[in-house]
């Protein structure tokens, strides 16, 4: 059968709605994982199933992480997020934006065109490849994701000012891959530099709570930057982002090693606020660093959220961000597990931190 498929390089993971793979008769193991949206939402991931994709005359099986149907937002124009996991089986990937054509390998299909007003915009921070990429906007280094599943460039406000750009302040409405409101604020004209490219680019900015803000990366980079661009090659094998005929690296890529994170004292948080907690990991390699980026199902259920975060521990000591955005206040526990880390390895002579 053949489906419409949103191309994100954003996403770490393949995602579809559970009532697909249902009609489709698919095998499907259940279980349960929270992964967190660059606005900072959760979304349930309620089971995979294992299937076939072609896609440009290539066959590859790869794991397809369900939702539940109301948390996956199509809007009609996709039925299948394709992420990384599926992109690292693959030869170089050619996204061609101004003729709206996909190259894989000697193959060519053709880029649909929605007539989606909504914005989308998803990437998943708990798997093992990615498209984050280093980009100068303005003079200044950026961390950016490459992500063609979100349809503009944005940026949280906070670093608007590091831009010494003018600021138009405006109220527009976007909606998340996750179906969360994710409300545009202020947007600059800017200057990008990408793989030796140099063009002007539009960014459009949220408040910081409402953005994902990593350490990993400050900037999605959206379609409306890549029409701009010559063809993007996205290589997840040999982790390289090429435009045109220039080439930068790309990706931040996790070891296979899950870490238990446990609160270090018990501590409150007061209704609708953010808590620095202290936590200890199960581990005592003091040399590692760790991408936080998955609740403990018991704090999923009691509402809580996750800011996802990269610590470097001391004497396996740190501290992560939750948010209690409830009418109560929540109680942690000592040595209650809150959370859970990965261990990330960057490429030879880089550092996270």
């Amino acid at each position: 059968m053949s489906f419409d498929c949103l191309i994100d390089t954003g996403s770490t993971i393949s995602l579809a709605p559970i009532g697909l793979a249902i009609g489709l008769l698919c095998p499907i193991i259940e279980g349960e994982l929270i992964v967190t949206t660059p606005s900072g939402h959760n979304v349930p991931i309620i089971g995979k199933t294992i299937v076939e994709i072609i896609i440009c005359s290539h066959s590859r099986e790869i794991d397809l992480y369900l939702v539940p149907n109301d948390k996956f937002i199509g809007e009609g124009s996709f039925q299948i997020i394709l992420g990384c996991n599926l992109f690292t089986k693959l030869p170089a990937m050619i996204i061609n934006f101004e003729d709206s054509l996909l190259s894989i390998g000697k193959e060519t299909t053709p880029l649909i065109q929605t007539n989606n007003p909504q914005p989308q915009i998803l990437a998943l921070t708990n798997n093992f490849y990615n498209s984050t990429i280093t980009a100068y906007i303005n003079n200044f280094k950026f961390s950016c994701l490459a992500d063609t599943g979100a349809t503009f460039t944005a940026a949280p406000i906070s670093i608007a000012e590091k831009l010494v750009a003018p600021i138009k302040y405006e109220k527009l409405g976007a909606i998340s891959a996750s179906g969360h409101h994710m409300p545009i604020i202020a947007s600059c004209n800017a200057q990008i530099c990408i793989a030796g490219h140099i063009i002007p680019i539009e960014i459009k900015f949220v408040d910081d709570k409402y953005f994902h803000n990593t350490k990993d990366y400050e900037v999605i980079l959206g379609c409306d930057t890549f029409a701009k661009l010559p063809p993007l090659t996205f290589n997840h094998k040999e982790n390289t982002l090429t435009i045109g005929i220039n080439s930068t690296p790309m990706g931040i890529k996790p070891k296979f090693r899950v870490i238990g994170i446990r609160a270090f004292k018990s501590l409150s948080i007061p209704p609708e606020s953010q808590c620095l907690v202290p936590i200890r990991t199960e581990t005592t390699d003091d040399t590692q660093i760790f991408s936080v980026n998955t609740l403990d199902k018991r704090l999923v259920d009691q509402d809580f959220s996750l800011i996802p975060t990269v610590i470097q521990p001391k004497n396996n000591l740190s501290i992560i961000p939750l948010i209690n955005p409830t009418q109560e206040p929540k109680i942690i526990y000592q040595n209650m597990k809150i959370a859970f880390a990965t261990e990330l390895t960057t490429r030879s002579g880089e550092s996270l931190i």
